[in-house]
C-alpha cells in the first residue's frame, strides 16, 4: 500500500493535481473517476484513459488537504482512492479506481501541468 497525504499544498496557478503509479512507464486509469464536489456544481474530473487527476483547484489561493491511497490488489493490479479537501472553495475531491501496471511498480510520481508547488508538504508512504 502507498499513502500519500497532502498537507496545505497549494500551487502557484489553478491546476489539476496528478497521482501516476507505473512499471516501466506510467499506466493510466483503466477503471474508475474521481469527482469535484462542492456548494455550486460536481464535475467529474478523471475518468479511465489517463492519469489519476485527484484535485482540481479552482483558485492559487486553495490549500489541498487529503489522503490519495494506492492499494494492491493482486499481481499488478492496484486501486486507487482518494479524499481530498480545498480550504479557500470549500470543495471536496473524492473517488477510485483502477491501475493495472502490467508489471511490477517500479514509479510514481505526482505532478501538476504548469506552474508550480509553493506552499505545503506532501509526504509519501509506502507499507508491504
Amino acid at each position: 500500500m502507498i499513502s500519500i497525504a497532502f498537507e496545505d499544498v497549494s500551487s502557484s496557478t489553478i491546476v489539476d493535481f496528478s497521482v501516476e503509479i507505473g512499471s516501466t512507464s506510467y499506466a493510466t486509469v483503466s477503471a474508475g473517476s474521481i469527482h469535484r464536489d462542492s456548494g455550486v456544481s460536481n464535475a467529474r474530473i478523471s475518468s479511465s484513459g489517463g492519469p489519476v487527476k485527484v484535485a482540481n483547484l479552482g483558485s492559487a489561493a486553495s490549500e489541498l488537504c487529503g489522503i490519495v491511497t494506492l492499494q494492491k490488489m493482486d499481481d499488478n493490479e492496484w486501486t486507487v482512492s482518494s479524499n481530498l479537501g480545498s480550504s479557500a472553495v470549500e470543495e471536496i475531491f473524492h473517488g477510485g479506481g483502477v491501475i493495472d501496471l502490467g508489471g511490477v511498480a517500479d514509479r510514481l510520481k505526482i505532478s501538476i501541468p504548469s506552474g508550480a508547488l509553493d506552499s505545503g508538504k506532501i509526504t509519501i508512504a509506502a507499507y508491504s
